[in-house]
């Protein structure tokens, strides 16, 4: 009777939150009434729900704020000065028709590592007809190299939330979270992304909706006043240089080599992105009409990320203090199947009912937690499994399924055809180059 009334507390918030979501009610309120709602079908005493939800927010913006905040602010700074478009442009026209794919592909990739999946989302779709009518390459085929591996990478790679919001919640180290997130999303999303989109040009051959390209093609618009492509990647590799540096030197020097004590401060991430933005702000400065009101327009848009953040931690500790994640050891420590892929499944079930992916990461991290940590398993293995959950794939309960199919004009089809089958490849090898890395964990650094 009792794992009965566990089990109701986990699936009737999950209900409320697919209806909640389906009624396009704001994800504050139904996080914070699905939390409210676990503790009362779990049974906590009125008393605890308070303290409990409370702590776990405070926990939360501990662990996450800084990194969220910098990490808005250091991509709204670059995209104010139309850089981001400009050096897609660039780098499309130097690598000519027959690279544009691989071009738009690294773009993608690299964009939402700063800048997230909404604002590389707005960037790039709308310039994926004009490239597919210059150079006569497929719309489907640039859509498919571009989305899945900005989605990727977004769902992966802090500073993007989902993963440090798990990281957080599990106690994933940041900076060797975003290691293996690099290597795992990258092997993942070349096969996922760029040999699919590949396999589209093929498919497909021409531009699919004849109706969208009449007329004379055109140049790709480049932004007036944009910076040099220069320095656009060199801020986008700045803060990716600074936490690499800071993760694995400290490795590879004794620990009270001076240059360990500078990289673990300048290479922390928090710092690396406040690092990043004050450089900016010198180098971005002649780009930009008004700086402060960049800065401004950046903060306006934290405050959503942040109560999400706190919410999301206060739903986790509600579900380990109503008994889920005790219920949970108990009726799997028995099937044969490995906690990293358990992980991964729940998660994907999760994000496919629901549509939400930071509901689905932070739902699960604290539930297997225990287990993790009783059987010696990497906190970062299990943050990236849960992130490579959320992956794939996108259907269209899924925001994201639409925002980015109004953003760039597609059909339904190619909807289906550059998103959700993409995210479902690079789910499955992402899981793949995951259990790779646990057999490999022994010998790994930063995984034991």
């Amino acid at each position: 009777m009792e794992d009965i009334r566990i089990v109701l507390s986990f699936i009737i918030p999950l209900v409320f939150i697919f209806i909640c979501i389906k009624k396009k009610v704001s994800p504050v309120l139904f996080t914070l009434g699905a939390g409210v709602l676990t503790a009362l079908i779990g049974g906590l005493p009125l008393a605890q729900i308070p303290g409990t939800m409370g702590s776990a927010f405070g926990t939360m913006m501990t662990n996450s704020a800084y990194v969220i905040i910098f990490g808005i602010m250091y991509g709204e700074l670059m995209e104010a000065t139309g850089g981001l478009s400009a050096l897609l442009t660039r780098m499309v026209k130097r690598t000519g028709a027959n690279g544009s794919i691989v071009a738009v592909f690294i773009f993608g990739y690299v964009l939402s590592i700063p800048v997230g999946f909404p604002a590389a989302m707005a960037v790039g779709c709308p310039m994926l007809k004009p490239l597919s009518r210059k150079t006569g390459k497929p719309l489907v085929s640039f859509a498919s190299a571009f989305i899945p591996a900005s989605f990727t990478t977004s769902s992966l790679v802090i500073p993007t939330l989902t993963p440090v919001l798990v990281c957080g919640l599990v106690g994933a180290n940041l900076g060797w979270s975003f290691v293996y997130s690099l290597v795992a999303s990258l092997a993942a999303a070349l096969v996922g992304c760029l040999v699919w989109a590949f396999a589209m040009a093929k498919v497909y051959g021409k531009i699919e909706k004849a109706e969208d390209f009449d007329g004379e093609l055109v140049d790709v618009a480049e932004p007036d006043n944009a910076p040099p492509t220069s320095l656009i990647v060199g801020l986008i590799i700045l803060p990716i240089a600074l936490i690499l540096a800071g993760t694995i030197l400290p490795q590879m020097l004794p620990a009270d080599n001076p240059i360990v004590t500078l990289f673990n401060f300048i290479g922390n991430t928090s710092f690396a992105l406040i690092l990043s933005i004050m450089v900016e702000l010198v180098v971005l400065r002649k780009y930009l009409d008004n700086t402060m009101k960049v800065v401004e327009t950046a903060v306006s848009k934290c405050g959503m990320n942040l109560v999400l953040t706190g919410l999301s931690g206060a739903m986790g500790a509600i579900l380990m203090a109503v008994g889920v994640g005790d219920m949970l050891l108990r009726y799997t420590e028995n099937i044969n199947l490995p906690v990293l892929a358990l992980a991964f499944l729940i998660t994907l079930l999760i994000r496919v009912s629901t549509g939400v992916t930071t509901v689905a990461a932070t739902t699960v991290a604290p539930l297997l937690l225990p287990m993790v940590t009783s059987l010696g398993v990497s906190p970062v293995l299990y943050a990236l499994a849960i992130c490579f959950g959320c992956v794939g794939p996108a259907l269209p309960n899924d925001g994201a399924f639409w925002m980015y199919k109004n953003f760039a004009g597609m059909t339904t089809k190619e909807t289906f055809l550059s998103f959700t089958i993409p995210t479902t490849i690079i789910g499955i090898l992402g899981l793949i180059a995951i259990m790779v890395l646990n057999t490999l964990a022994p010998v790994l650094p930063g995984l034991l």
